[in-house]
């Protein structure tokens, strides 16, 4: 058969054929960057729902990549009107889609640093307001009523205190500093903390915006994997329809969804025990698609 393509033999299996598939985070950032300038060209409107994991659909591309392009000789021979840049953009594309995944589950977790910072700066305003309130009571601050800085405040709250009882502190810091278990390390420690929770706090009421923006541009990116896989796809399975195992070498990532989805449509229609079915299905038949050298089924599909 002219249209073998590949120097792998029929007997070897993807893993076989795939090894390891690892990628480095630089490499990932440097994909995305490459890939974004692409995102601008994609309609709104033709965007495809990701039903499946991202990263198992990048994944399987780029295991079948090593058996993929060695047809690739052989596309560009006997398919002239196939896009090369399909297939030659696979491995961007999939490795851009595992980063971008990456940056929308990060954009949806929880605010660990902020949970950090919280549980370091509530400490110190306690400790700080206890002894401001001793000095004041022992007459050795004159300051406002610090009734305000009582109670559970919010983040913005804590952060706003723990400046005030800082700047108190170090204004009266030459006849304080040796009555009170504030140390100096502490009032440093206390303004960097202040100063990162206002910005967590604000960059946290920007999280929805960043998560829409990080969901768009994965599905993007997605969108035009699947397009671009869906073309390398079927190109070889045109090049090895008279082996009929194209899927051997292009699998597709919607395989196991579907297969899933078969099993619990049979479990729907299978009869209850006791009852028989009112009519036998006819058997299925399958005519063979007839195999043509000259045909190109490139043709009409731009």
């Amino acid at each position: 058969m002219v249209y073998q393509g590949t120097a792998v033999p029929l007997g070897v299996t993807m893993s076989e054929l795939n090894g390891d598939i690892s990628f480095t985070q630089p490499q990932l950032r440097e994909a995305l960057e490459k890939v974004r300038p692409r995102l601008a060209t994609v309609d709104p409107t033709e965007l495809i729902p990701i039903n499946v994991n991202p990263v198992d659909a990048a994944t399987t591309v780029c295991g079948a990549l090593p058996a993929i392009l060695n047809f690739r000789s052989s596309i560009r021979t006997h398919l002239n009107t196939f896009e090369l840049d399909h297939l030659d953009g696979l491995e961007p594309l999939a490795m851009a889609l595992i980063q971008s995944h990456s940056l929308f589950v990060g954009a949806k977790a929880p605010p660990t640093e902020l949970t950090n910072v919280l549980s370091e700066i509530t400490p110190l305003r306690e400790r700080f307001l206890t002894d401001v309130n001793g000095l004041k009571t022992r007459g050795c601050l004159n300051v406002c009523n610090l009734t305000s800085l009582r109670g559970s405040p919010g983040h913005r709250r804590i952060a706003t205190d723990v400046l005030t009882l800082t700047n108190i502190l170090r204004n009266n810091w030459e006849g304080v500093s040796s009555k009170c278990g504030v140390t100096e390390a502490e009032l440093n420690r206390a303004e960097f903390l202040a100063d990162r929770l206002f910005r967590l706090v604000s960059r946290r009421a920007q999280a929805p915006a960043r998560l829409a923006e990080a969901a768009l541009e994965r599905q993007k990116i997605y969108t035009l994997l699947v397009h671009s896989y869906g073309q390398v796809r079927k190109a070889v399975s045109y090049l090895r329809w008279e082996h009929e195992d194209a899927e051997k070498f292009a699998p597709s990532f919607f395989k196991s969804r579907k297969a899933g989805k078969r099993k619990k449509a049979s479990a729907v229609a299978r009869p209850s025990a006791g009852h028989e079915t009112a009519t036998t299905a006819a058997p299925a038949t399958a005519t063979a698609k007839p195999f043509n050298e000259q045909a190109d089924p490139f043709l009409n599909s731009h």
